[in-house]
């Protein structure tokens, strides 16, 4: 799964940390850093829970730690027409 996508796309990939990665059943807990080629950081919080719902950080930052674009499912933004999905 995640080392499929960082395999598909090596090319912009200088490094990866997996910090916890778990399968139990059909739910999942991912949690990595990825580095890419340009020194940019892509940090990824992915869980789905075993009722098929699921909660997610996607979150890629420059060198000087500002934030470029975040994407997630916080349930912190009702006022967006795509509740809970949003970006930042």
């Amino acid at each position: 799964m995640i080392l499929d996508i960082i395999n598909k796309y090596s090319d912009i990939i200088a490094g990866y940390d997996i910090q916890k990665f778990r399968i139990v059943g059909t739910s999942y807990q991912l949690v990595c850093r990825i580095e890419l080629s340009d020194r940019t950081l892509l940090f990824v919080r992915d869980y789905l829970f075993p009722d098929g719902s699921r909660k997610y950080s996607f979150h890629w930052q420059d060198v000087n730690d500002d934030c470029i674009l975040r994407r997630d499912n916080a349930p912190h933004h009702q006022n967006v027409a795509t509740f809970p999905y949003h970006k930042h």
